[in-house]
């Protein structure tokens, strides 16, 4: 008898399997390896551009000083900003881990 294909998941479910697979990865390089598989360069980029732009409002930069430093537009400036104060607080629950994690 052959295996069935398994029946199509929701983009919920979809979502619960990448966070609990994240989760599993414990080493910088499991990261860079999986992460690298995962998602293309521009991907990977606009990521660790966003969590930079959110060091730097925390460090007090202002949105032109950050798209200046970053070369970056100020929209995108706006979009990680408005999510740290009005989103799902993603963006908040790690802000205070980013400076043990970021180098300069």
């Amino acid at each position: 008898m052959p295996n069935r294909a398994p029946m199509s998941r929701t983009d919920a479910e979809k979502r619960q399997n990448l966070y609990r697979t994240i989760l599993k990865l414990t080493t910088t390089d499991e990261c860079a390896a999986f992460f690298g598989d995962l998602c293309t360069e521009h991907e990977l980029r606009i990521m660790a551009e966003r969590l930079e732009i959110l060091s730097l409002l925390r460090a007090g930069w202002t949105y032109r000083q950050i798209a200046a430093e970053l070369n970056v537009s100020t929209a995108t400036v706006t979009r990680v900003a408005h999510a740290l104060n009005f989103g799902r607080g993603g963006y908040k629950r790690v802000a205070g881990e980013l400076e043990r994690v970021i180098t300069r």
